[in-house]
């Protein structure tokens, strides 16, 4: 069975990251943090949660982060696949389940997934453009195997696309979808969502899309 890495950079995530490792833990062997330099408690939630995490100096560059950020994950625990996700990010259980499957497959070394942003409280998970607040695009590369010729390029826009093109790697595409919450969410409304999240993720409960929908039509009538 292959090895797998729930991978990251943070910077002042605390609001995110409990649920981020509670939701994802089950499916991966290994969560390796790498923070920024972070102002709140976002260290210490991890750490307190049993999170490796390692310090990096932040040089407004996100390739060089996140290709320091592989670095530490290859020396830490040498896993055979890296799932590079964002804590302000999450992925259903059913779709951890499926990429849980997706590693075991030797002759692939990468795949293009599906992205969501949800604005204004909707899902919508058959749409591939703009509809009802939430965008999805499809092409990001974020989970990939553990190889020295995979790494990040770009000061912003940073992905690993590139390394496997020229690299000549495969890549095949995966029907999963990472979920992505819209940033003008006030304060308190984000806290109680993602505290909603969190008890779900913690009762080890797959996510009902209807449900959620509701929770978040409910948090933006307030």
């Amino acid at each position: 069975m292959k090895k797998l890495c729930l991978l990251a950079i943070s910077y002042n995530e605390e609001n995110h990251i409990k649920f981020w490792i509670d939701n994802h833990k089950e499916f991966v062997d290994e969560i390796i943090l790498v923070d920024t330099g972070s102002t709140d408690n976002t260290i210490k939630i991890a750490e307190e949660n049993g999170i490796k995490v390692f310090n990096y100096q932040w040089e407004h560059h996100f390739a060089h982060a996140k290709n320091f950020a592989l670095k530490c994950c290859d020396a830490e625990y040498h896993p055979d696949w890296i799932f590079f996700l964002s804590p302000d990010y999450w992925v259903s259980k059913d779709d951890m389940k499926k990429i849980r499957a997706a590693i075991e497959i030797d002759t692939v070394d990468a795949y293009m997934t599906r992205l969501m942003y949800h604005h204004n409280g909707w899902f919508d998970l058959e749409n591939t453009t703009t509809h009802g607040g939430a965008i999805t695009r499809r092409g990001q590369i974020v989970l990939y195997k553990n190889d020295p010729a995979i790494f990040y390029r770009g000061k912003i826009h940073e992905s690993v696309n590139i390394s496997l093109r020229d690299a000549k790697k495969k890549i095949n595409y995966l029907d999963i979808t990472r979920h992505h919450d819209d940033a003008s969410v006030n304060k308190i409304n984000r806290e109680i969502y993602f505290d909603a999240l969190l008890a779900i993720a913690q009762k080890r409960e797959n996510y009902s899309i209807p449900k959620l929908d509701l929770l978040r039509k409910k948090l933006y009538e307030k």
